[in-house]
């Protein structure tokens, strides 16, 4: 009980940080439209749908993640509630 919590953050953050890496990779492969110094990227409909869907993936896992650890303290509790002796 005492490593749920030191494991979920680290669960967290793997999964924040790999939606964040992912999506700066498909930002990365669009096609600058001019060479300024502040030029822009344009990303075709795949690209976005792709960057839509990893985000909504990495959400998913956060939440995923935040309610393995509230199973498994619920569990924990009522197992230790209903087997008092």
């Amino acid at each position: 009980m005492i490593f749920l919590p030191i494991t979920q953050a680290i669960f967290v953050l793997g999964a924040l940080g790999g939606t964040i890496v992912g999506a700066v990779y498909l930002y990365s492969l669009g096609i600058r439209t001019s060479n300024d110094a502040f030029s822009f990227l344009t990303l075709n409909a795949g690209q976005i749908a792709l960057i839509c869907v990893l985000i909504a993936g990495g959400i998913w896992m956060v939440f995923f993640f935040q309610g393995c650890n509230r199973f498994l303290h619920c569990s924990a509790v009522a197992v230790w509630y209903f087997n008092q002796k």
